[in-house]
Formats: structure tokens, C-alpha cells, sequence
């Protein structure tokens, strides 16, 4: 029996080493189709005087006050590798933008005007339709922006036509207003894979 259980063992080890003896070491992955990928936008924050607004759970007792809107850009440049793309030229852009502030504090009874908050989330969706001018990119690519406490991480969801495929991760580097024009400008920067040429 002893010796049956040594045979057997032995046989074992022989078995599990065969594959560890014939791997191929690891190589470094091809990264070509991976390339920087930054935009820089402006919009007026005029739009938010029109937006939806909602106070949870009510207008006298507000916990969460939740602001919604149309994004509509002003400029939009979107920078892959050496190629940039240019708003109204290369493509349109329809957005939507929810911020969601948590302990509200206003500054009039009427709760129109903010003033301090102990968090904010904001959740942006988005789309580039690069089939809305001829000539280029055909397709559209759906993204969806999440900032919290100045934090943003902005993702693709989806794409369809040349832009399928491509998949986006960024970064918010941050943002810049301007009180005179009340123009926010804002810059994002991260990778893409399988961009179209």
C-alpha cells in the first residue's frame, strides 16, 4: 500500500511540473491601440436657472437637493494621439447632468440660492455623435462622468458604427470658472483603445 501511494504521488508531481516546465515566460503586451485621450469643454452655468430641482424629503425639511439639466456645450475639443476633433465640426454633443447635494444650506427662504453642502455627487451622461457631420468617424459613443468631492472618473458605456469598439478611461483634471461670463471651462485626461484611424 505504501509503496502504491509513493508511485501514485510521484506520478502526480511529475503530472502538475509538466505545464510549469513548458510555459512560455510572459511577454509585454502590445499597447498600440491604447493612446492618450484628453477634451476640454466650456458651458454656461446660465442653464442651471432653468434646471429641474428637487428637495428630499421636502421643501421645508431638505436633506438632498438634487439639481438636472441639458448639458449644452459652448466648446468641446477632443485630442486622441495627434488628432483633435472640434464640436459643431467633427461632432455633436447631447448631455445630461444631475448634482445631487447632501445637507443643503441656502442662503434665502425661498431656497434658491446655495450656499454650502456637506457633499456633492455629480453624474453627467453623455454623447459624442460623430455621425451627425459626414466626411469622418461614423458612429456615436455614449459616456458617463461621476464626480464626487472633486474626484471625477469618466467612463464609456457604449458605441456603435466605428466607435463599437472603443473603449475610454479618464480622469477630471479640473475645472475654471469664470464669474464674468459665468463660463465653467473643464479638462479631462485618460486613455483610449481601438479609436478608428
Amino acid at each position: 500500500m505504501k509503496k502504491t501511494t509513493i508511485v501514485v504521488l510521484a506520478l502526480a508531481i511529475i503530472i502538475l511540473a509538466t505545464p510549469l516546465a513548458s510555459a512560455v515566460p510572459l511577454k509585454e503586451k502590445n499597447n498600440d491601440k491604447f493612446q492618450a485621450f484628453s477634451t476640454i469643454a466650456t458651458f454656461s452655468i446660465t442653464v442651471k436657472a432653468s434646471a429641474d430641482r428637487e428637495y428630499i424629503p421636502s421643501f421645508d425639511n431638505v436633506n438632498k437637493f438634487i439639481v438636472s439639466y441639458q448639458e449644452n456645450m459652448l466648446t468641446y475639443t477632443i485630442t486622441v494621439g495627434s488628432n483633435i476633433y472640434y464640436l459643431g465640426t467633427d461632432f455633436a454633443h447631447t448631455g445630461y447632468a444631475v448634482e445631487t447635494f447632501f445637507d443643503p444650506v441656502f442662503a434665502n427662504p425661498e431656497k434658491t440660492r446655495l450656499v454650502s453642502w456637506r457633499a456633492i455627487e455629480i453624474v453627467v451622461d453623455y454623447t459624442f455623435d460623430f455621425s451627425a457631420y459626414p466626411g469622418g468617424i461614423e458612429g456615436t459613443l455614449n459616456m458617463r462622468g461621476v464626480f464626487t468631492q472633486g474626484i471625477g472618473f469618466i467612463n464609456s458605456l457604449s458605441g456603435t458604427g466605428d466607435l463599437q469598439n472603443v473603449q475610454v478611461k479618464e480622469i477630471g483634471l479640473g475645472e475654471s470658472f469664470d464669474p464674468v461670463y459665468k463660463i465653467m471651462t473643464v479638462e479631462h485626461a485618460g486613455l483610449v483603445n481601438d479609436w478608428p484611424e
